[in-house]
């Protein structure tokens, strides 16, 4: 099985869309992340172990691999703080690992743009996704594109909540607009 999700990275007034996709088959049971730095990568793959235990969600034995492209461009944006936060990133991981393994109900993530945090107390962080930024990247990337946030009037939504609503210990805190 392989899916894939869009997700974007925020520098000031700079976009950068990233392209998340896995897959999972046979093989030696277990997570890999790859295109995000070591220490980064190393820490989302524990949270999300860690919240899929305390979830008492059973993984498939499947070796899973998931994959960030689009952030090599990422060292070109400059912050006030000097780094760009990858902390968006965690949401999107997540959700495609759990769609993956089966645990959330969503048939077809292709066209789905999500960002947003993960913590291991089972607490979720979804990042509103603006309009500005949304059109961008539209024009990136396709047309029917959907955001995946509390609901919105401006940008077509799916709301995110739906997909945790069968996983115990998770609970949504949504962004105040």
């Amino acid at each position: 099985m392989e899916s894939r999700v869009w997700s974007l990275l925020k520098a000031e007034n700079q976009l950068q869309e990233i392209s998340i996709f896995g897959y999972s088959t046979k093989g030696i049971p277990g997570l890999e992340i790859h295109g995000i730095p070591l220490s980064n990568g190393k820490l989302v793959k524990e949270k999300i172990h860690f919240l899929t235990r305390i979830c008492k969600l059973k993984t498939p034995l499947k070796r899973f691999v998931l994959c960030v492209e689009g952030i090599e461009n990422i060292s070109k944006f400059k912050t006030s703080k000097g780094r760009v936060s990858l902390n968006d990133l965690e949401l999107p991981l997540l959700i495609l690992y759990w769609k993956l393994a089966g645990f959330i109900p969503i048939s077809n993530l292709e066209d789905c743009v999500v960002k947003g945090q993960i913590n291991v107390t089972g607490k979720i962080y979804p990042s509103s996704i603006e309009k500005e930024d949304f059109e961008y990247l539209k024009q990136k990337s396709m047309k029917d594109l959907k955001a995946l946030q509390s609901k919105n009037e401006e940008i077509p939504t799916i709301p995110i909540d739906l997909l945790f609503e069968n996983i115990p210990k998770i609970r949504m805190v949504l962004p105040v607009r």
